[in-house]
């Protein structure tokens, strides 16, 4: 019987490359970027910094950095009906924080009287991120801090959604 030797060098395991192995895909790069390259080998050459995963990363703080920014107005000028309309800066977290008693420090759920009718696991974060703001009442201040603790929150949660799925 005859024996293997093991390679001199383990071999890497070929990743799939999306945009060699779908045709639409392939089409829209080579569209885009031009053919690939002859000596390239995707998923075999290091990506160096720029892995799929930290790409993705990337875009996803720069949809939260352009969605925060669409709200520019809101930001400075305040949440105002009907202004936060016309302006396309409407948001839900000042709004929670204004008129269902959690700038007053009205837990939702758990305090006597809160007028919290979203989900349960919602009005619980809504709740615990208003802990977070300094302060007290409801002024302009603290609505923008509430506004920038949940936006923070939830772009956290958008990168988590990513990687998970990626």
């Amino acid at each position: 019987m005859q024996e293997t030797k093991p390679p001199a060098h383990p071999r890497r395991a070929r990743l799939v490359v999306p945009s060699r192995s779908d045709l639409l895909l392939k089409n829209f790069t080579e569209l885009i970027g031009g053919p690939m390259g002859a000596r390239s080998a995707p998923g075999l050459v290091s990506p160096g910094v720029f892995s799929v995963e930290r790409v993705l990363i990337i875009l996803t703080v720069l949809a939260a950095l352009a969605g925060i920014a669409i709200k520019g107005y809101c930001r400075t000028n305040g949440w105002e009906t009907p202004s936060q309309f016309y302006s396309t800066c409407y948001s839900d977290f000042p709004d929670f924080f204004r008129n269902r008693g959690l700038g007053d420090g009205t837990f939702p759920l758990l305090s006597p009287g809160s007028l919290f009718e979203d989900p349960v696991l919602m009005g619980l974060i809504a709740g615990a991120t208003a802990w977070l703001v300094p302060g007290v009442g409801v002024t302009d201040t603290r609505i923008l801090g509430y506004f920038d603790v949940n936006a923070t929150l939830v772009a956290a949660v958008w990168i988590v959604t990513v990687l998970a799925t990626a």
